[in-house]
């Protein structure tokens, strides 16, 4: 089945008919003479000496005045990066003291709804979602003052 779907392919393949006067496979009629080959031996030459400048001594003090450089600055990065996490730590650990001590003197509150209403922010502004949330705030500040 197979070959005759072969078969079939061929068939219904376009026909062209091959110039036999050109060979594809014959040697081409203008050689490049080997002077068009030296010139382009030669144009990669000066690239080839600049890759050896790169083991002179100068390149090589160069590179490691560079890497020294890069050295010191990530050395001052993470000395600031320290400072910095460490005055983060010092002014988060104050802040969670300042809002345990005032939770505590919140929760000692005998009245239930003041403690609810210290803990909701009751400014008037404007809603995320649209909705007027007026009406909540005064039923929150009317059971606080009840």
């Amino acid at each position: 089945s197979s070959r005759v779907l072969w078969t079939l392919a061929v068939t219904q393949l376009p026909k062209f008919e091959m110039d036999y006067e050109q060979d594809p496979f014959a040697a081409p009629t203008s050689a490049v003479p080997e002077e068009a080959y030296a010139e382009q031996t030669y144009a990669y030459q000066p690239t080839l000496g600049s890759m050896n400048d790169m083991y002179s001594p100068e390149v090589a003090e160069k590179h490691s005045n560079i890497k020294a450089e890069a050295r010191s600055q990530l050395e001052a990065f993470y000395a600031e990066r320290a400072t910095k996490k460490s005055a983060a730590h010092t002014l988060n650990t104050e802040r969670e003291v300042a809002f345990k001590s005032d939770y505590e003197a919140t929760m000692a509150s005998p009245n239930t709804w003041e403690r609810v209403t210290k803990f909701v922010d009751l400014a008037p502004k404007a809603s995320a979602s649209g909705k007027d949330l007026g009406r909540f705030r005064q039923v929150l500040l009317q059971l606080k003052n009840a």
